[in-house]
């Protein structure tokens, strides 16, 4: 679905992504990871499609002369609708997205 969206079309969708971070269990490497928390998938955005982006999950290591490396093992693509021209964009996945048909325009195939 996503290389059929044009740019500035009109959009509702659910499942809003956000960033958390995961400690690390028995000494393992913590993660940077995007999820969708529970009440973002009952509550709907509407907005205007902007463009797409590739989102990643990967692991955190500490060195000691970089500090903080961030190494990816997972990657995907991801919508960015806005709602308001003073907000970030709004990462969703393509997957719960759903075109609106703007009034007075024709649907034309």
């Amino acid at each position: 679905m996503g290389e059929k969206i044009k740019l500035g079309a009109e959009v509702t969708a659910t499942g809003q992504l956000f960033r958390h971070w995961v400690k690390g269990i028995a000494n393992g490497p913590d993660r940077k990871e995007w999820y969708t928390p529970e009440w973002a998938v009952h509550k709907p955005v509407t907005g205007i499609y902007v463009g797409k982006r590739t989102y990643q999950n990967g692991k955190i290591s500490w060195d000691r002369d970089d500090g903080n490396v961030f190494v990816p093992d997972e990657w995907f693509k991801v919508a960015l609708i806005v709602t308001d021209e003073r907000e970030n964009p709004i990462p969703v996945l393509y997957s719960n997205m759903h075109l609106q048909l703007m009034e007075g325009v024709k649907n034309e195939v």
